[in-house]
Protein backbone atom coordinates (compact mmCIF):
# COMPACT_ATOMS: atom_id res chain seq x y z
CA UNK A 1 0.00 0.00 0.00
CA UNK A 2 1.43 3.43 -0.82
CA UNK A 3 2.16 5.79 2.30
CA UNK A 4 0.60 8.51 2.31
CA UNK A 5 1.48 12.31 4.01
CA UNK A 6 0.46 12.40 7.80
CA UNK A 7 -3.00 14.19 8.27
CA UNK A 8 -0.73 17.07 9.54
CA UNK A 9 1.88 17.60 7.10
CA UNK A 10 -1.59 17.83 4.60
CA UNK A 11 -2.52 20.62 6.50
CA UNK A 12 0.31 22.29 6.70
CA UNK A 13 0.91 22.11 3.02
CA UNK A 14 -2.70 23.52 2.38
CA UNK A 15 -2.23 26.70 4.87
CA UNK A 16 1.21 26.84 3.44
CA UNK A 17 -0.19 26.98 -0.12
CA UNK A 18 -3.22 29.53 1.45
CA UNK A 19 -1.11 31.61 2.92
CA UNK A 20 2.17 32.26 0.24
CA UNK A 21 -0.60 32.85 -2.41
CA UNK A 22 -2.05 35.31 0.19
CA UNK A 23 1.37 36.72 0.71
CA UNK A 24 2.22 36.69 -2.89
CA UNK A 25 -0.99 38.61 -4.07
CA UNK A 26 -0.27 41.24 -1.52
CA UNK A 27 3.50 41.66 -2.29
CA UNK A 28 2.22 42.15 -5.83
CA UNK A 29 -0.57 44.58 -4.78
CA UNK A 30 1.78 46.37 -2.77
CA UNK A 31 4.54 46.78 -5.60
CA UNK A 32 2.14 47.95 -8.20
CA UNK A 33 1.00 50.72 -5.76
CA UNK A 34 4.71 51.62 -4.66
CA UNK A 35 5.61 51.68 -8.18
CA UNK A 36 2.05 53.92 -9.13
CA UNK A 37 3.13 56.66 -6.19
CA UNK A 38 6.86 56.67 -7.38
CA UNK A 39 6.08 57.25 -11.06
CA UNK A 40 3.67 60.39 -9.88
CA UNK A 41 6.19 61.92 -8.12
CA UNK A 42 8.65 61.12 -10.59
CA UNK A 43 6.40 62.77 -12.82
CA UNK A 44 6.82 66.47 -10.70
CA UNK A 45 9.47 68.54 -11.86
CA UNK A 46 12.01 69.92 -9.64
CA UNK A 47 12.98 73.88 -9.76
CA UNK A 48 15.52 75.29 -7.57
CA UNK A 49 14.38 78.01 -5.51
CA UNK A 50 13.66 81.23 -6.56
CA UNK A 51 15.86 83.02 -4.32
CA UNK A 52 19.12 81.20 -5.72
CA UNK A 53 18.96 82.51 -8.94
CA UNK A 54 20.81 85.45 -9.80
CA UNK A 55 20.39 88.13 -12.27
CA UNK A 56 21.90 87.19 -15.64
CA UNK A 57 22.43 83.77 -14.84
CA UNK A 58 20.96 80.70 -17.23
CA UNK A 59 18.37 79.01 -15.67
CA UNK A 60 18.88 75.79 -14.00
CA UNK A 61 17.87 72.54 -15.55
CA UNK A 62 14.78 70.48 -14.11
CA UNK A 63 15.55 67.36 -11.77
CA UNK A 64 14.53 64.37 -12.39
CA UNK A 65 13.81 61.53 -9.57
CA UNK A 66 13.75 58.52 -12.40
CA UNK A 67 17.60 57.70 -12.26
CA UNK A 68 17.64 58.04 -8.55
CA UNK A 69 14.95 56.28 -7.35
CA UNK A 70 16.10 53.16 -9.64
CA UNK A 71 18.06 51.82 -7.05
CA UNK A 72 15.46 52.12 -4.13
CA UNK A 73 12.67 50.32 -6.58
CA UNK A 74 15.06 47.19 -6.55
CA UNK A 75 15.71 47.46 -3.03
CA UNK A 76 11.85 47.49 -2.43
CA UNK A 77 11.55 44.75 -4.47
CA UNK A 78 14.17 42.25 -3.13
CA UNK A 79 12.54 43.31 0.50
CA UNK A 80 9.16 42.49 -0.49
CA UNK A 81 9.97 38.99 -1.82
CA UNK A 82 12.29 38.52 1.49
CA UNK A 83 9.46 39.31 3.42
CA UNK A 84 7.12 37.19 2.07
CA UNK A 85 9.39 34.15 2.33
CA UNK A 86 10.00 34.74 5.81
CA UNK A 87 6.05 35.20 6.52
CA UNK A 88 5.74 31.98 4.75
CA UNK A 89 7.83 30.25 6.37
CA UNK A 90 7.45 31.21 10.03
CA UNK A 91 3.52 31.03 9.11
CA UNK A 92 3.92 27.09 7.60
CA UNK A 93 6.24 26.57 11.24
CA UNK A 94 3.13 27.68 13.17
CA UNK A 95 0.79 25.87 11.20
CA UNK A 96 2.86 22.41 11.53
CA UNK A 97 2.71 23.36 15.45
CA UNK A 98 -0.61 24.13 16.10
CA UNK A 99 -1.93 21.45 14.10
CA UNK A 100 0.27 18.83 16.18
CA UNK A 101 -1.26 20.17 19.09
CA UNK A 102 -4.63 19.86 17.55
CA UNK A 103 -4.12 16.61 16.69
CA UNK A 104 -2.07 15.11 20.28
CA UNK A 105 -5.84 13.72 21.36
CA UNK A 106 -6.54 11.72 17.85
CA UNK A 107 -2.62 10.81 18.57
CA UNK A 108 -3.20 9.59 21.88
CA UNK A 109 -6.41 7.73 21.03
CA UNK A 110 -4.70 5.97 17.90
CA UNK A 111 -2.00 5.23 20.63
CA UNK A 112 -4.57 3.45 23.07
CA UNK A 113 -6.53 1.66 20.31
CA UNK A 114 -3.44 0.18 18.62
CA UNK A 115 -2.65 -1.39 22.32
CA UNK A 116 -6.35 -3.06 22.35
CA UNK A 117 -6.52 -6.99 21.87
CA UNK A 118 -9.49 -9.40 21.29
CA UNK A 119 -9.06 -9.87 25.34
CA UNK A 120 -9.81 -6.80 26.46
CA UNK A 121 -12.39 -5.21 23.88
CA UNK A 122 -14.70 -5.13 26.98
CA UNK A 123 -12.67 -2.38 28.57
CA UNK A 124 -14.22 1.15 27.54
CA UNK A 125 -11.30 3.52 26.59
CA UNK A 126 -11.41 7.09 28.94
CA UNK A 127 -13.00 9.44 27.59
CA UNK A 128 -11.86 13.03 27.43
CA UNK A 129 -14.14 15.69 28.88
CA UNK A 130 -13.47 18.32 25.94
CA UNK A 131 -16.68 17.35 24.25
CA UNK A 132 -15.66 17.52 20.82
CA UNK A 133 -15.26 15.46 18.27
CA UNK A 134 -12.83 13.35 19.61
CA UNK A 135 -14.66 12.46 22.70
CA UNK A 136 -17.51 11.57 20.58
CA UNK A 137 -14.88 9.38 17.92
CA UNK A 138 -13.78 7.50 21.64
CA UNK A 139 -17.65 7.00 22.45
CA UNK A 140 -18.37 5.38 19.24
CA UNK A 141 -15.07 2.80 19.43
CA UNK A 142 -16.23 2.03 22.73
CA UNK A 143 -19.58 1.49 21.75
CA UNK A 144 -18.24 -0.67 18.73
CA UNK A 145 -15.74 -2.65 21.25
CA UNK A 146 -18.80 -3.29 23.17
CA UNK A 147 -20.58 -5.05 20.50
CA UNK A 148 -17.35 -7.01 19.32
CA UNK A 149 -16.86 -8.05 22.72
CA UNK A 150 -20.13 -9.26 23.18
CA UNK A 151 -20.27 -11.03 19.52
CA UNK A 152 -17.14 -12.51 20.06
CA UNK A 153 -18.66 -14.39 23.85
CA UNK A 154 -21.78 -15.53 21.80
CA UNK A 155 -19.68 -17.26 19.17
CA UNK A 156 -17.32 -18.53 21.85
CA UNK A 157 -20.48 -19.89 23.82
CA UNK A 158 -21.59 -21.41 20.76
CA UNK A 159 -18.50 -23.67 19.83
CA UNK A 160 -18.56 -25.04 23.32
CA UNK A 161 -21.97 -26.02 23.34
CA UNK A 162 -21.95 -27.56 19.99
CA UNK A 163 -18.61 -29.45 20.41
CA UNK A 164 -19.89 -30.54 23.95
CA UNK A 165 -23.26 -31.55 21.94
CA UNK A 166 -21.53 -33.41 19.49
CA UNK A 167 -18.67 -35.28 21.67
CA UNK A 168 -22.32 -37.65 22.81
CA UNK A 169 -23.31 -39.28 19.52
CA UNK A 170 -19.60 -39.51 18.39
CA UNK A 171 -18.68 -41.59 21.73
CA UNK A 172 -21.86 -43.46 21.27
CA UNK A 173 -20.66 -44.50 17.67
CA UNK A 174 -17.71 -45.06 18.63
CA UNK A 175 -17.93 -47.43 21.76
CA UNK A 176 -20.67 -49.53 19.05
CA UNK A 177 -17.84 -49.62 16.71
CA UNK A 178 -15.94 -50.82 19.12
CA UNK A 179 -17.90 -53.89 20.52
CA UNK A 180 -18.80 -54.95 16.89
CA UNK A 181 -15.34 -55.07 16.02
CA UNK A 182 -14.45 -56.49 19.36
CA UNK A 183 -17.19 -59.59 18.68
CA UNK A 184 -15.83 -60.51 15.73
CA UNK A 185 -18.89 -59.66 13.64
CA UNK A 186 -16.54 -58.30 10.78
CA UNK A 187 -17.20 -61.94 8.76
CA UNK A 188 -16.03 -60.96 5.54
CA UNK A 189 -13.00 -58.57 3.82
CA UNK A 190 -15.99 -55.53 2.67
CA UNK A 191 -17.62 -55.38 6.39
CA UNK A 192 -13.92 -54.96 7.82
CA UNK A 193 -13.24 -52.34 5.03
CA UNK A 194 -16.24 -50.47 5.83
CA UNK A 195 -15.94 -51.27 9.36
CA UNK A 196 -12.02 -49.23 9.31
CA UNK A 197 -13.26 -46.28 7.57
CA UNK A 198 -16.15 -45.86 9.86
CA UNK A 199 -14.03 -45.85 12.53
CA UNK A 200 -11.53 -43.39 10.88
CA UNK A 201 -13.71 -40.49 9.89
CA UNK A 202 -15.61 -40.95 13.47
CA UNK A 203 -12.21 -40.58 14.59
CA UNK A 204 -11.82 -37.69 12.46
CA UNK A 205 -15.09 -35.82 13.34
CA UNK A 206 -14.14 -36.57 16.73
CA UNK A 207 -10.78 -34.55 16.11
CA UNK A 208 -12.75 -31.53 14.38
CA UNK A 209 -14.86 -31.56 17.67
CA UNK A 210 -11.49 -31.12 19.93
CA UNK A 211 -10.61 -28.46 17.65
CA UNK A 212 -13.65 -26.77 17.70
CA UNK A 213 -13.39 -26.23 21.13
CA UNK A 214 -9.71 -25.59 20.78
CA UNK A 215 -10.39 -22.65 18.37
CA UNK A 216 -13.19 -21.44 20.56
CA UNK A 217 -9.56 -20.48 23.15
CA UNK A 218 -6.97 -19.74 21.07
CA UNK A 219 -4.55 -19.52 23.29
CA UNK A 220 -4.34 -23.40 24.06
CA UNK A 221 -4.55 -24.76 20.05
CA UNK A 222 -1.58 -26.76 19.52
CA UNK A 223 0.72 -26.28 16.93
CA UNK A 224 3.06 -28.34 17.56
CA UNK A 225 2.53 -31.31 15.59
CA UNK A 226 5.39 -32.49 13.00
CA UNK A 227 3.30 -33.40 9.99
CA UNK A 228 4.58 -35.61 7.01
CA UNK A 229 3.61 -33.37 4.33
CA UNK A 230 3.07 -35.96 1.19
CA UNK A 231 1.69 -38.42 3.62
CA UNK A 232 -0.92 -36.41 5.05
CA UNK A 233 -1.37 -35.88 0.85
CA UNK A 234 -1.77 -39.24 0.36
CA UNK A 235 -4.55 -40.22 2.74
CA UNK A 236 -6.28 -36.82 1.31
CA UNK A 237 -6.57 -38.16 -2.01
CA UNK A 238 -7.47 -41.74 -0.66
CA UNK A 239 -10.44 -40.58 1.05
CA UNK A 240 -11.88 -38.61 -2.57
CA UNK A 241 -10.88 -41.12 -4.46
CA UNK A 242 -14.57 -42.71 -4.62
CA UNK A 243 -15.82 -38.90 -5.52
CA UNK A 244 -13.44 -38.15 -7.87
CA UNK A 245 -14.28 -41.30 -9.84
CA UNK A 246 -17.95 -40.31 -9.27
CA UNK A 247 -17.25 -37.14 -10.63
CA UNK A 248 -15.01 -38.62 -13.79
CA UNK A 249 -12.20 -36.74 -12.40
CA UNK A 250 -8.75 -38.13 -11.76
CA UNK A 251 -6.08 -37.02 -9.04
CA UNK A 252 -2.62 -37.11 -9.29
CA UNK A 253 -0.20 -37.19 -6.50
CA UNK A 254 3.51 -35.40 -7.16
CA UNK A 255 4.79 -34.48 -3.61
CA UNK A 256 8.35 -33.51 -2.44
CA UNK A 257 9.34 -35.52 1.02
CA UNK A 258 8.80 -32.58 3.54
CA UNK A 259 7.44 -31.84 6.81
CA UNK A 260 5.94 -29.27 8.44
CA UNK A 261 5.10 -27.94 12.18
CA UNK A 262 1.10 -26.89 13.00
CA UNK A 263 -1.90 -28.90 14.01
CA UNK A 264 -2.57 -32.14 12.15
CA UNK A 265 -5.73 -32.26 12.24
CA UNK A 266 -6.42 -28.81 10.97
CA UNK A 267 -4.10 -29.19 8.61
CA UNK A 268 -5.71 -32.45 7.16
CA UNK A 269 -9.07 -30.20 7.10
CA UNK A 270 -7.94 -27.85 5.00
CA UNK A 271 -6.42 -29.74 2.63
CA UNK A 272 -9.55 -32.37 2.25
CA UNK A 273 -11.50 -29.06 1.24
CA UNK A 274 -9.16 -27.82 -1.49
CA UNK A 275 -8.99 -31.15 -2.87
CA UNK A 276 -12.93 -31.57 -2.48
CA UNK A 277 -13.50 -28.04 -4.00
CA UNK A 278 -11.12 -29.16 -6.59
CA UNK A 279 -13.12 -32.70 -7.40
CA UNK A 280 -16.52 -31.32 -7.06
CA UNK A 281 -15.93 -28.37 -9.32
CA UNK A 282 -13.99 -30.08 -12.37
CA UNK A 283 -15.46 -30.56 -15.69
CA UNK A 284 -16.18 -34.61 -16.09
CA UNK A 285 -12.38 -36.41 -17.16
CA UNK A 286 -10.53 -33.19 -16.04
CA UNK A 287 -6.83 -33.43 -13.93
Amino acid sequence: MKQRLSLRLRVTLVCGLLLAACCLLLTLSHNYYAYEMADAIEAIPLHPAVALETAGSPPMEELSLAQSTLPVRRLFRVQSLLAMGVIVAVGCLMVYWLTGKALSPLRRLDEQIRSRTAADLDRPLPVPSSGDEVAGLTVSFNQMSQNLSQAFARQKRFSQCAAHELRTPLTVLKTRMALFRKKGLCSTPETDALLRVLEEQTQRLSDLVGDLLALSNMDTLECGDRVDVPQLLADTVEDLLNQARQQQVSIQLHAQPGTVLGNRTLLERALFNLVENAVKYNRPDGP
